[in-house]
């Protein structure tokens, strides 16, 4: 009977270790997720700026500036789940100035036909 109890013992402890192991793998992957994250946001970011047409987009480029701080800031306190949404957030404006620029480019497209045509 005790020998039973034992090997429980064992195997409880066993698991135990293996999930606080996995559970701390699991958090540095996050970390380091949300770090390659923010950094592939502040290059897409300068990339942005350094092409400096962004008459169409300044809001979206100054959330994204906020949300790449914010998320950082977080990411030092500790808490990686919030800074993995403030900074998918940012890249979701990355997404809208993509989609904004398309549509422009569509419109002048359609203008040019028009002018074209005559219409």
């Amino acid at each position: 009977m005790k020998s039973k109890i034992r090997m429980k013992r064992k195997y409880f402890v066993i698991l135990t270790t293996f999930f606080v192991v996995c559970s701390m793998q699991v958090q540095a992957a996050e970390k380091e997720e949300v770090q390659s994250l923010i950094s592939i946001a502040e290059k897409r970011l300068e990339a942005i700026k350094q092409k400096g047409d962004m008459g169409h987009a300044k809001s979206e480029v100054d959330k994204i500036s906020i949300y790449i701080n914010e998320a950082k800031s977080d990411l030092k306190s500790g808490d990686e789940e919030m800074a993995y949404y403030k900074i998918s957030i940012g890249m979701a404006y990355f997404r809208k100035i993509e989609a904004s620029q398309e549509l422009i480019d569509a419109e002048t497209e359609l203008n040019q036909i028009k002018d074209k045509l005559g219409k």
